[in-house]
């Protein structure tokens, strides 16, 4: 099975910061929970967090798709 690319948009709970990674995985689920792991690694001792706010798969955003017409 092959890789696929996926972008998390991560927003601070406080600041309404945003931050973008990308993670490289193959399937989704595997993908949101690396992105959560590093969500939860950008979190300070004071308590504030990083949430996920939006999840895309970098195929389908960039319309690469196998279905798609020439």
């Amino acid at each position: 099975m092959a890789f696929k690319n996926y972008r998390f948009l991560l927003q601070h709970s406080k600041t309404k910061e945003t931050q973008e990674i990308l993670v490289e995985a193959h399937t989704f689920p595997e993908a949101a929970t690396l992105a959560y792991i590093n969500s939860h690694n950008l979190k300070k001792d004071d308590g504030d967090k990083w949430n996920i706010v939006s999840a895309t798969e970098e195929n389908y955003r960039l319309g690469n798709n196998t279905g798609d017409l020439p």
